[in-house]
């Protein structure tokens, strides 16, 4: 999806702030989502790609007030690669 959020600043964790083995930890990232998601300070986070280097995840927080400012402008299908049920 393509989602529009003006005037919204995401919390973002810093690639810098993660153990280099992070993403062979899950519960590192899973710990620093779920107290952005309790402690409800913004409506985004936005996270490094553990798949693909150098990319950005934003995750929406739906309960949050803020979360009425962002507007989905796009959908894209999902491209899932046959070659990977064979």
């Amino acid at each position: 999806m393509k989602v529009e959020a003006p005037d919204v600043k995401p919390t973002q964790i810093p690639l810098a702030d993660l153990p280099e083995d992070w993403t062979a930890h899950l519960e590192v990232t899973r710990d620093l989502g779920t107290a952005w998601l309790t402690g409800g300070s913004t409506v985004l986070l936005r996270v490094p790609s553990a798949l693909v280097p150098e990319t950005w995840n934003d995750i929406l927080h739906p309960a949050h007030p803020e979360v009425a400012k962002l507007r989905v402008v796009a959908e894209y299908p999902y491209p899932f690669d046959e070659r990977l049920k064979q």
